[in-house]
């Protein structure tokens, strides 16, 4: 499948569906984050967004070193682009004592670093509107 063809797939989940296709999800973010950071002029560089937002909203805590790869992969765009807010798949006591029982204390003193930014965001909205930005519905519209 190429990048074009992911784009495609990626448009089609929704999120109610979202969970069906997570081990898809897994494997397109990881290629996409290969691309990221081997082709700087890589055509398709918001596939890893649309992935990281639906496996955002699968809320499996699994997925979180998986996306704190992409965070803190070393490539500037996906430093500062790569919203935060993905990582969040719950709430940061919860997040944080995940980190610790998978040995991830650098994962750990990242939440505790952004803590604070959770408590103040207004996850909802920037949900709806991440949502809204990569056209993402909450079922198949008939």
């Amino acid at each position: 499948m190429n990048a074009r063809q992911r784009q495609n797939k990626l448009s089609s989940i929704t999120i109610d569906d979202a969970v069906n296709h997570h081990a898809w999800l897994r494997e397109c973010f990881t290629l996409e984050l290969k691309m990221r950071l081997t082709c700087s002029q890589y055509e398709y560089y918001e596939n890893i967004y649309h992935c990281a937002l639906l496996l955002h909203q699968i809320a499996d805590l699994s997925d979180l070193e998986l996306l704190f790869s992409a965070k803190c992969s070393g490539d500037m765009d996906l430093g500062s682009g790569f919203d935060w807010q993905f990582l969040f798949l719950t709430e940061p006591d919860s997040l944080k004592q995940y980190a610790l029982s998978i040995n991830r204390s650098d994962i750990a003193a990242w939440v505790d670093n952004y803590k604070t930014s959770y408590q103040e965001e207004d996850m909802d909205g920037w949900l709806s509107h991440t949502n809204s930005y990569y056209g993402v519905k909450t079922a198949i519209q008939k």
